[in-house]
């Protein structure tokens, strides 16, 4: 995934420049052929007991399919393809908690699409027990599900809740007509206030919304209308993510001409006016884009940590996923299934692991990730932090810290073994990110 950022200290172009949105470091654009399933099948052996795991599963299956979209997604040819997929997903599960050691559990849980919603209610319940294989749920694990805003089953709703689901997470639009038609994707306020209501009047603990911003034809003004009809809703969690173009990986995008889209300085309006409606409406802050009632665990958290698109109030051990494409992290590196999820299906059917290419980790690997892990969780880096955990090699960050103070005076600041960034839009953290990493062109 990648986002677009300018640095504010130079005259912006028209459209900013791509880097990379950090869900891992190095980033899967650097995973290599000869790290995969032997890699996978001994590190996650490696791991030791009472290890604490979040999983994630990829769902990548639509509907029909939307023209911003840039997941990696298809649409769902039939009933039986998705269910042999499925059945995949639970064959993959099952045969890694067969690696794991005695007494891990889960902190963590996240289906993700795609449209997860998609399931029937038979598969669902299938993933639940495969899930169960790898270990428990730790008391208050948050467990996401990604929701169709316009609506749910009734009965696969409460097969949901009933394999642990507590975070509904809803994708959002513009509301402004023009920007619907733009993107090729309608939201109706009407049903998407039902779908809310009704995922609460169910049981989930908590209602989560995910609004984009930087869309073909959108205005601050409109961005800004869309986060107050959201915040009127009283979502628990809102994040606000930046559209990003990549029709060359995307080609359903090259249905949205670029000229369609805000420059790089309306991007910025977008969020710090969506920031502004959300912040007016008592939410706070989380790390680079997460906005959340004052009483979220979150915003007390000790050590806030930013892992394969989890939000956790601290680290664990290992991140596993599952499902075409997905990525683990373990402490030994990071693995990738293979994307195409037909071969997906034949590696799992064959007996063989999925895992095709990843990255081993060494000790620069982990010291600039760590640090760029800190700077957007907490728009800081803190070097006597990283020597405690690294040694002495973690003062090799220092040269990036200041180079970050003298590219952006405007929001960073150099103090004693390290730096703090002032509040500031996603793109310009990511753009102070890619100074800490050691591959960026």
């Amino acid at each position: 995934m990648m986002i677009t950022a300018v640095a504010p200290t130079e005259d912006p172009p028209s459209r900013e420049r791509l880097v990379p949105r950090y869900a891992t470091y190095p980033t899967t654009a650097l995973f290599r052929s000869d790290v995969g399933s032997a890699a996978r099948a001994a590190w996650t052996a490696a791991l030791p007991p009472g290890v604490v795991l979040s999983a994630r599963l990829h769902v990548p299956f639509c509907r029909r399919l939307c023209a911003f979209c840039c997941c990696r997604t298809q649409r769902a040819r039939s009933a039986g393809q998705v269910t042999a997929y499925a059945r995949a997903l639970v064959t993959e599960i099952e045969r890694v908690a067969r690696r794991l050691p005695n007494g891990a559990t889960l902190k963590a849980v996240a289906l993700a699409g795609g449209s997860p919603t998609i399931l029937p209610v038979a598969a669902i319940r299938a993933l639940g027990h495969a899930l169960g294989a790898l270990g428990p749920l730790a008391p208050g694990a948050p467990f996401g599900v990604e929701i169709e805003p316009h609506g749910v089953p009734r009965r696969r709703l409460d097969a949901l809740l009933g394999i642990g689901m507590t975070e509904a997470i809803i994708g959002w639009q513009d509301l402004a007509p023009e920007v619907q038609e733009a993107v090729g994707r309608e939201l109706r306020l009407d049903r998407a206030a039902a779908t809310i209501a009704d995922v609460r009047a169910a049981g989930a603990a908590r209602v989560a919304v995910d609004i984009l911003y930087g869309l073909p034809r959108q205005t601050a003004a409109s961005f800004a209308a869309t986060c107050a009809a959201a915040a009127a809703l009283a979502p628990d969690r809102i994040t606000l993510t930046g559209y990003a173009h990549v029709p060359w990986m995307a080609r359903r995008q090259r249905l949205i001409p670029e000229a369609n889209l805000p420059a790089a300085p309306e991007r910025a309006e977008h969020f710090s006016a969506g920031a502004s409606v959300l912040a007016a409406a008592g939410y706070r802050a989380v790390g680079i884009d997460l906005f959340v009632r004052p009483g979220d665990p979150l915003v007390a958290a000790a050590d806030l940590r930013r892992d394969l698109g989890f939000w956790l109030a601290a680290p664990v051990d290992a991140a596993l996923g599952f499902g075409a494409a997905s990525v683990s992290r373990l402490p030994q590196g990071y693995v990738q299934n293979v994307a195409e999820t037909g071969a997906y299906v034949d590696r799992i059917a064959a007996g063989d692991d999925p895992a095709s290419r990843g990255r081993a980790l060494g000790l620069e690997d982990r010291v600039r990730g760590r640090a760029i892990e800190m700077l957007l969780c907490d728009r800081r880096v803190d070097v006597a932090e990283l020597e405690a955990t690294f040694g002495d090699f973690a003062r090799s960050v220092l040269p990036a810290c200041a180079a970050a103070a003298r590219r952006f005076p405007e929001v960073v600041r150099l103090v004693p073994d390290g730096l703090d960034v002032a509040p500031a839009p996603p793109a310009i953290l990511r753009e102070i990110a890619g100074l800490f990493d050691a591959h960026a062109g």
